[in-house]
């Protein structure tokens, strides 16, 4: 899960669209801006997750 949430970031950055970027990975925008909030709130946890595989 964390690896989706950081190509979230990644696509997010280049596309620079809400809504485009939730198209393109095939979700809500409402649920796509929800994990980028959640994302944002915690990027510590989310780094750990990446680094401890």
């Amino acid at each position: 899960m964390a690896i989706k949430w950081l190509e979230d970031f990644i696509t997010l950055s280049r596309v620079q669209s809400f809504s485009r970027v939730a198209e393109e990975r095939h979700v809500t925008q409402s649920a796509f801006s929800r994990r980028i909030r959640k994302t944002a709130e915690r990027p510590f946890v989310i780094f750990s997750k990446v680094v401890h595989r």
